[in-house]
């Protein structure tokens, strides 16, 4: 398993030393065990002290992370908290899939699929919440309708999330996957297949209501006093299910009262409130607008109204929006109030009502606070609900969306924690035996040489008896008492001793109570964790791997053919720009290759990345053979920027001038600034290279940057503080890496190159810098250089996808040049 222990019978940790959990975790298998040790210690420690320490080390890995797949959002948490963001930036990403042409859409990239391809896209969370309709799902994809299974899409989203992870943390020691407490077997079997396929390292699963149990835990029970016992009720409702939890939490420990959660489809959670405004609405459409079909786009689209209104109400008491093209060409204006939301929704209410009860009366105890937990919170009835059962209008909010994916995470670190507690105990357990077994030692030695020195002394005494002389009355003279000689050195030592024996035992006494109570902590920690299926996912892993590399293979096609399509529609606009004579002679030829180069990607013959950057490679070879006057124009207009530039740039940059006599070319002024007037300059001249190299204007950016550098350098990092410098050899790094790209579009590839070195001088591991020299040095044919650049990048962050897609181009151009070394080789020595 993914602690270093080995499984049995669905638990963790029939170690080496003291197999407490193989058994039923009782403490006949831990006196067992701790006999064993025994046995171990009798031997030698060494070997089982060094096997802690290596298991103690192993459980010291990246962190634990958490992923709560809803039907409508997936969240994931790492232990401490921390939510991993999708690749827009948000909390989290959307539980959809989609598919069009060639491409896959996953997550985030997946929401505008909905909109746009709704029949091509699957909420795998509502299907795998069991509100899949229509069976499975097929969709037309690679040219071809093809039927795709749940389990397959669930991979691919947990694939994404888990990449993110991944990144984000640097790597996952273990992952825990929230499974809905009404679940069945088949789905979380489902759920297993997905995990094995899309997912890397250990994974288990959490019941969702041990999941608020544990994040309401650790974030707020330790304010608790010492005898204080707090009751919290959960409600959470979803998209697809509602649940009600009741725990009770004290200094010491929590534990669940009562648990009960939605398994009638029709009140689990926010889908089945919006079917019921869905029924509602078609009855109150304008005449002349037809009811749409279910599952259609209009359909769809008046669900999507449904929504908004519902969530419009949780605000305002009358919500009004408009669904477009409801109607033929005809966008219809809908309302609701909150009063009507009620009523219609009234029998899910009331299912939710008596799920409500059933808790709070398993629970038998006083509920004290009720945190409300999902989407399905907000909506004001369900609140009211809520509040009528447990006789409150007051709801915590000490809870959010991320406290399900965390109390996962937080159920895995507990159990590591505690395991490694044991292993701790363990430890000192051998240790004390160890000491006991010493003293035993020492103690023997001892007592068998009293015992020789007490006869000795016998002896002794018997001898000196028998030579003594009678008394007058013929009887022996007295021997003196031996009570009344002083204590020898081994008698003081066998009592020392003795009493350290006892000690010792004392010691290992309370030692072992201690590993009996962490290892019962263990085991609790690890019957959170729910039974993980027997599964089988080798082929869907593969075809989740076959699956990827076609989606990296077909996003370097589009690429590529973004890149030639580029070139195309630049040379056609310069055939009509300033220089559109120069074209004249050529200009049938040139609009024929033009037009060839066009056609020529939409032919099958453009599938392949490298033969569309070959083709681009032709087209510009071809274009400067047919109008060379152009390109000679284009170059001499570049050379005279490059040199304006740099005169600019001897102007700004003159770093020599230590009076600062020369004259400031932005603000006319030579006096000696302070740092943070000095320093505001940089950054105001910086901001506004920026922005107009967002515009497209490159030519007056590289001038800003050049003038941001001028004020930069005029702080001399000697006459700064640390932090200062700092912050000044930063901003400079910046600068230098924004000029190499500007030169790098202003097509100057060696003024770019020094531009990335004088970054590089400054901060040589600046992955920014390096990405660009190396993509100067694949431009120029420096494959090997650009390599050893690109091995610096990646090495900072393997998973930089620029980085991997350069690195792969640098490679297969290495690649041909040992071909054709190896080719020219042969020719040589044939």
């Amino acid at each position: 398993s993914y602690w270093g222990a080995s499984s049995i019978d669905g638990h963790r940790s029939d170690l080496e030393v003291v197999p407490v959990g193989s058994l039923q975790r009782g403490k006949p298998a831990l006196v067992q065990g701790i006999a064993t040790t025994t046995k171990l210690c009798n031997a030698t420690s060494e070997p089982a002290t060094a096997h802690l320490k290596h298991e103690t080390a192993a459980v010291m890995a990246p962190p634990c992370i958490g992923i709560d797949l809803g039907a409508a959002k997936t969240m994931v948490v790492g232990e401490t908290g921390e939510i991993v963001r999708n690749e827009l930036g948000g909390h989290s990403s959307a539980s959809l899939v989609g598919f069009s042409g060639d491409e896959r859409y996953v997550g985030e990239g997946a929401v505008a699929q909905l909109a746009t391809n709704a029949k091509n896209t699957a909420r795998i969370g509502e299907r795998l919440h069991g509100r899949a309709e229509g069976g499975g799902f097929t969709a037309f994809y690679a040219g071809a309708e093809t039927a795709i299974a749940d389990d397959a899409l669930a991979a691919a989203l947990l694939r994404n999330v888990g990449s993110l992870a991944n990144k984000t943390f640097g790597g996952v020691q273990a992952t825990a996957l929230v499974v809905p407490n009404a679940w069945e077997e088949s789905q979380i079997a489902t759920l297993a297949r997905a995990a094995a396929a899309g997912l890397d390292g250990g994974v288990e699963f959490v019941k969702a209501d041990s999941c608020l149990r544990l994040a309401y835990e650790k974030r707020h029970a330790t304010n608790l006093e010492k005898d204080e016992t707090r009751v919290v009720a959960f409600v959470d409702v979803g998209r697809c299910a509602a649940s009600c939890v009741v725990c009770s939490f004290t200094q010491e420990e929590s534990s669940i009262l009562a648990s009960e959660a939605s398994t009638d489809g029709t009140y689990a959670g926010t889908a089945a409130l919006d079917a019921l405004v869905y029924d509602y609405l078609l009855i109150k459409l304008p005449k002349g607008v037809d009811k749409p079909v279910a599952g259609s786009k209009k359909g769809l689209r008046l669900l999507n109204a449904c929504e908004r209104l519902r969530v419009l109400l949780s605000t305002m008491d009358l919500a009004k929006v408009t669904c477009e093209n409801l109607g033929e060409e005809r966008d219809v204006p809908l309302e609701l109030t909150r009063k009507e939301l009620e009523e219609v929704c009234a029998p899910a209410l009331k299912g939710l009502y008596h799920l409500l009860e059933r808790a709070k009366m398993g629970a038998g105890m006083v509920v004290d606070a009720v945190e409300l937990v999902g989407g399905g919170s907000r909506v004001c009835a369900v609140r009211n609900c809520a509040g009528e059962v447990f006789g409150t209008s007051t709801f915590g909010a000490k809870m959010d969306d991320a406290s399900l994916a965390h109390g996962a995470a937080l159920a895995l670190a507990t159990e590591r924690d505690a395991r490694k507690n044991v292993w701790l105990q363990r430890e000192a357990l051998v240790a004390a035996q160890s000491r006991s077994h010493e003293n035993t030692k020492l103690l023997d030695e001892a007592k068998a040489n009293l015992d020789k020195e007490e006869k000795a002394a016998a002896f002794k005494a018997q001898e000196a008896a028998a030579e003594k002389p009678e008394n007058g009355d013929g009887d022996e003279a007295p021997v003196p008492a031996a009570e009344d000689a002083p204590e020898s050195t081994l008698q003081i030592r066998v009592r020392v001793l003795s009493q350290k024996a006892e000690d010792l035992k004392a010691d290992e006494r309370k030692v072992t109570s201690a590993l009996e109570q962490a290892a019962d902590v263990a085991d609790r920690a690890a019957k959170v964790l729910a039974t993980r299926p027997e599964t089988d996912a080798v082929e869907l892993r593969k075809a989740e791997d076959a699956m990827c590399e076609r989606d990296e293979g077909v996003r370097l096609v589009a690429e590529q053919r973004n890149a030639l399509e580029t070139c195309v529609l630049e040379l056609r606009a310069a055939k009509n720009g300033s220089h559109y004579k120069l074209f004249e002679e050529k200009a049938v030829e040139f609009g024929d290759l033009l037009q060839a180069a066009e056609d020529w990607l939409w032919s099958d013959e453009a599938s392949n990345a490298d033969a569309i950057a070959q083709k681009k490679e032709q087209v510009l070879a071809d274009a400067k053979a047919l109008v060379p006057e152009y390109f000679a124009k284009v170059e001499a207009e570049r050379l005279a920027t490059e040199k304006e530039l740099e005169k600019e740039a001897a102007t700004a940059t003159n770093e020599d001038d230590d009076d600062e006599r020369r004259e400031d070319r932005i603000n006319a002024d030579t006096r000696k600034l302070k740092f943070a007037d000095r320093f505001r300059l940089v950054e105001k001249n910086k901001a506004e290279g920026t922005e107009l190299f967002k515009d497209g204007n490159i030519h007056h950016a590289a001038k800003r940057y050049k003038d941001a550098l001028g004020h930069a350098s005029k702080l001399r990092e000697y006459d700064l503080g640390p932090d200062d410098a700092a912050k000044t050899k930063k901003i400079k790094v910046d600068l230098h890496v924004n000029m190499a790209l500007c030169w790098t579009k202003l097509q100057n590839n060696d003024q770019a190159l020094k531009s990335a070195g004088e970054a590089l001088a400054l901060e040589p591991a600046h992955p920014k810098a390096l990405y660009r020299r190396a993509a100067l040095y694949e431009k120029t044919s420096k494959f090997d250089e650009a390599k050893a650049d690109l091995k610096q990048v990646l090495k900072a962050n393997e998973a930089d996808k620029a980085a991997l897609a350069l690195m792969k181009r640098v490679d297969a151009q290495l690649a041909r040049q040992k071909a054709k070394a190896k080719k020219m080789a042969a020719k040589m020595f044939a």
